[in-house]
């Protein structure tokens, strides 16, 4: 596996296909706070996926909320089968998972979004990134749910 850093992050990338669900795995999770958005200032969560089969990295913002129909825990109870009562990036980074891709339209192309996180049950599993091949987190961040 390469650095987050070395693979680039290409939402905008031409190359995917709509509706197209390809193996994946966690690279990072990041904590954003106070970001102005459609429904106000809120906490987020976002999330690397980098593509196995095409070696690139699509990010995915998720609104910090723990509640059951929000989209963070279902993506984290998918992933994990279950939702941790303190969640923090070490429950996440290195995990295999599929995602479910969609075109969406954005200014004068396409945003390629993370429609669906599928969890370890469906998803394609390799074994845990060993750090002298390369596997690197770009940073640590605090426990998610300050």
């Amino acid at each position: 596996m390469t650095a987050l850093t070395e693979c680039k992050v290409d939402n905008f990338n031409a190359k995917l296909i709509n509706d197209y669900v390809y193996n994946a795995i966690i690279r990072d999770v990041r904590k954003r706070s106070n970001v102005v958005t459609t429904y106000g200032v809120k906490n987020m969560i976002d999330f690397y996926f980098e593509l196995f089969e095409k070696e690139i990295i699509l990010k995915e913002s998720f609104s910090e909320s723990r509640h059951e129909n929000s989209r963070l825990y279902t993506v984290v109870n998918n992933v994990l089968q279950y939702f941790p009562k303190y969640l923090s990036s070490e429950h996440l980074i290195g995990r295999a998972c599929k995602i479910q891709v969609e075109r969406r339209p954005f200014r004068d192309g396409y945003w390629m979004a993370v429609k669906r996180v599928l969890g370890n049950k469906e998803a394609y599993t390799q074994p845990e990134p060993d750090p002298a091949e390369g596997f690197a987190r770009v940073k640590d961040i605090e426990d998610l749910t300050d």
